[in-house]
């Protein structure tokens, strides 16, 4: 074989090689996005629920807390220290802003 066919021939190979990668990639493309698509369109509810959220900081410290308390919603914060300094609330129907002196129990300001 002279060497410009050999060279041609090592050229086409290659290609070929390449050509079958990408079609092999493709194919994963499509299965995945068809994977997605299916999984995606079979969600009943996209609601997510639970009894209670916690916020947590960078050293895992709770710093929130959005919970059902006797029933109502309630998002409490705390400060650094695990102390509660404001909570929210819908008491007895009715929405309630309270926030708290740095001993976390004592209300200094609430509405209404």
């Amino acid at each position: 074989m002279a060497p410009e066919t050999e060279s041609l021939s090592h050229r086409l190979e290659k290609v070929e090689r390449e050509n079958r990668r990408i079609k092999l990639v493709g194919v994963v493309v499509v299965m995945l996005m068809a994977t997605l698509l299916l999984t995606g369109l079979s969600v009943e509810d996209p609601v997510i629920g639970a009894e209670a959220f916690t916020l947590v900081d960078g050293q895992g410290e709770m710093r929130a807390v959005f919970a059902m308390v006797n029933d109502e919603p309630t998002l409490a914060l705390f400060d650094s220290e695990g102390k509660v300094r404001a909570g929210i609330m819908v008491a007895e129907n009715s929405p309630r802003l309270i926030l708290y002196a740095e001993d976390g129990k004592t209300p200094i300001w609430s509405a209404p």
